[in-house]
């Protein structure tokens, strides 16, 4: 093979890899755009789906980019207001929420545990209550009937798992 043909084949060699490095590049910065509001309705549907509990957030924003190669969401203006019996009382604010999680994590079925990496909250209150009974307001998962307890203890909806 000859001098020229050798360089002729890097240069096409480094051309494909640059774009196919762009092409990455470009679809992990665009994609939580794209997605935008498919992952703030499912990050709504899966949250009341298994708390017994108001969640309002006024934004949600996805970034393969920030802690690269982990995945970051972030949750703008999150409340959680409490259901009878302490209604209306808010459970826990916070005006920014910083998830760190693999890529991967994404991807899972609500069948499998999702590993979160760091939770970070700015500017956040978290208010715990006990009434007279001793009932606690942060105890706001959704009950199961005790007849399918058992069975349902090992597939639950959701299950999350923190670094």
């Amino acid at each position: 093979m000859t001098k020229n043909k050798k360089k002729s084949t890097k240069k096409r060699v480094l051309k494909w890899v640059g774009i196919a490095i762009a092409t990455l590049l470009h679809i992990l910065i665009t994609a939580p755009f794209l997605f935008k509001d498919k992952i703030q309705n499912l990050l709504t549907k899966t949250i009341n789906q298994n708390i017994n509990a108001t969640v309002h957030f006024n934004d949600a924003s996805l970034s393969f980019i920030k802690n690269f190669p982990y995945a970051s969401l972030s949750i703008k203006e999150l409340s959680i207001i409490n259901k009878v019996p302490f209604k209306g009382d808010t459970l826990f604010y916070a005006d920014k929420i910083y998830l760190k999680m693999s890529v991967t994590e994404l991807f899972k079925s609500s069948a499998e545990t999702m590993q979160i990496k760091e939770i970070l909250a700015a500017n956040s209150l978290a208010n715990i209550v006990f009434d007279k009974n001793g009932a606690k307001n942060f105890d706001i998962a959704k009950k199961t009937p005790e007849a399918t307890k058992k069975e349902t203890d090992t597939n639950a909806a959701f299950s999350l798992g923190v670094e």
